[in-house]
């Protein structure tokens, strides 16, 4: 698996002494974390196809899922529409 990442820095912070150094952490960091980010990902679609798997309601612990969705749904609608 390939990843590829996009990482914008404004143009005045390349003068800074350490630019690479700060560039090659920010570049090992966002690495790490999309690799552990594809890691859960790929348990969730695991467990989605389990046969224990029972669709239903999120939890209450998820409202923010919930209300992210229905403000990027919402979003989606009104670009769609317009």
């Amino acid at each position: 698996m390939t990843l590829h990442t996009t990482l914008l820095v404004r143009s005045d912070s390349k003068q800074a002494d350490n630019y690479e150094q700060t560039l090659h952490k920010a570049t090992e960091d966002l690495k790490r974390f999309h690799l552990e980010d594809m890691e859960v990902c790929s348990a969730q679609q695991a467990g989605l196809q389990s046969f224990r798997y029972r669709p239903g309601p999120l939890s209450h612990l998820e409202m923010p899922i919930w209300l992210f969705q229905r403000y990027l749904a919402k979003q989606i609608l009104a670009a769609s529409t317009s």
